[in-house]
């Protein structure tokens, strides 16, 4: 299951939690550069200030935060190379950029790869936005649907 947008940083066990209470496996992460193989982007460390700048560029958020075309194939490959029979994106409210491109990972995973997608609303710091009750809810919610479709 790839999991995106971030964490609950004002609960860092949220994810531990979904890994125990479900045994679900995270298989991806928005902010693992492997994910999407652009290291060959990186560029020739020889030339520093072009290596600098082309490896920050690489750093996923930034990697993900060009124009939506661009990255989309990456994401496709990465769900399939992985494996992934269902994906969570956390689009937290302050992250307007993250937020956005939910939308369309949601659409791709549903339509390219198959795959049944979660957008789960939250916040990094404010858990009065959406508790943690609430998104075990959501998430509980989320998994019987799983549960429910697997023969």
């Amino acid at each position: 299951m790839p999991g995106g947008g971030g964490i609950p940083f004002f609960d860092p066990g949220f994810w531990d939690w979904v890994a125990q209470e479900f045994q679900a496996a995270w298989v991806a992460d928005i902010f693992d550069i492997n994910v999407f193989h652009c290291m060959d982007l990186i560029g020739d460390p020889d030339d520093p200030l072009e290596y600098i700048a082309r490896r920050i560029m690489t750093f996923p958020i930034n990697f993900i935060s060009r124009e939506y075309s661009r990255v989309k194939d990456y994401l496709v490959q990465a769900a399939r190379e992985r494996q992934a029979n269902a994906s969570v994106a956390y689009a937290p409210f302050t992250c307007k950029q993250l937020a956005l491109l939910t939308r369309f990972f949601k659409d791709n995973m549903v339509e390219e790869v198959g795959i049944p997608t979660l957008i789960l609303d939250g916040d990094y710091l404010d858990k009065s936005i959406i508790s943690t009750s609430q998104m075990k809810g959501r998430l509980s919610e989320f998994f019987d649907m799983l549960e429910k479709r697997t023969p």
